[in-house]
This record gives structure tokens, C-alpha cells and sequence, in this order.
């Protein structure tokens, strides 16, 4: 594909749905935790995570230690989690349940002295995240 093709490639894959979703809920946990550090801006416009050349960005979150930022790296299928004084941590892009992902991003923030950057309550319902779970399990099990 050159710059001057207007279609996109082609992509499909019988993997491709299981992957959409569990990469959308990883990206809505970074998602999150850059909605609860960064300062609000016009409806929270600047919490949308931003195109970088290896995958996606939040940019540069302030905290009160300094700033830190985190990068899913799709060419080196990892999740970056960069401090501003060069400490950095990984969390690896591999097959894992959401939860997982969620336990060891929190790990991995907290081995950088960042606590509490993700809310424990949905912020559409203020519902417990763990009462909104429950819920969503009893969906499923009722459509089943």
C-alpha cells in the first residue's frame, strides 16, 4: 500500500473478534486511567488516547511525583508505562484474560509509585466494578 492508494488493506482473520475485544477493554483501563490523572478539558476531549508510530498513546499524564506516559507498542506487543526520570515498566501484549491485563498494568504502576490511577467505580453508573460484573455475567447466562 503507498500513500497515494486509497483503500485500506484487507484484514481478516477468525481471531480477529476475540482480539478486538479484549484490546478494546485494555485500552479502555489506560483509558480510564488517563481520564482519572489528566486534567479536564472541555468534556474530557483530552482523554482520548492519541495515534503514535507504534500503536496508541495517552501522551504525557502529570502525577504528583512528575509525569509519566503509556504506550501500547503493537510492534513490540507491549503495554510501555514510562516515567519523565527514565524508569519504565512492561506488561506484555499476549494472550491473557482482561483481568490479568488490569492486575499487572495496576502492578506495574504501583512498582512506579503510582497509586490509585484507576477508579474502582464505573464512571458512567458509579456502580462497583465488581457489581457491574455480576451483572454482566447474569446477562450472559440468561442469553445462554
Amino acid at each position: 500500500m503507498t500513500s497515494s492508494d486509497s483503500n485500506w488493506p484487507v484484514f481478516s482473520s477468525p481471531a480477529w473478534p476475540d482480539t478486538y475485544a479484549t484490546l478494546h477493554m485494555w485500552t479502555q483501563i489506560v483509558g480510564k486511567i488517563k481520564l482519572r490523572l489528566s486534567p479536564s478539558v472541555n468534556h474530557w476531549w483530552g482523554t482520548a488516547l492519541q495515534l503514535c508510530a507504534r500503536g496508541l498513546t495517552t501522551l504525557t499524564m502529570p502525577y504528583p511525583a512528575g509525569a509519566f506516559e503509556m504506550t501500547f507498542d503493537f510492534c513490540s506487543h507491549e503495554l510501555q508505562i514510562r516515567m519523565n526520570d527514565t524508569r519504565m515498566k512492561v506488561v506484555k501484549l499476549e494472550p491473557k484474560s482482561v483481568a490479568e491485563f488490569y492486575a499487572q498494568t495496576m502492578a506495574a504502576l504501583a512498582d512506579l509509585g503510582v497509586r490509585d490511577a484507576a477508579t474502582k467505580l464505573a464512571a458512567e453508573t458509579g456502580l462497583a466494578r465488581s457489581d457491574l460484573y455480576r451483572r454482566a455475567l447474569a446477562i450472559r447466562d440468561k442469553k445462554a
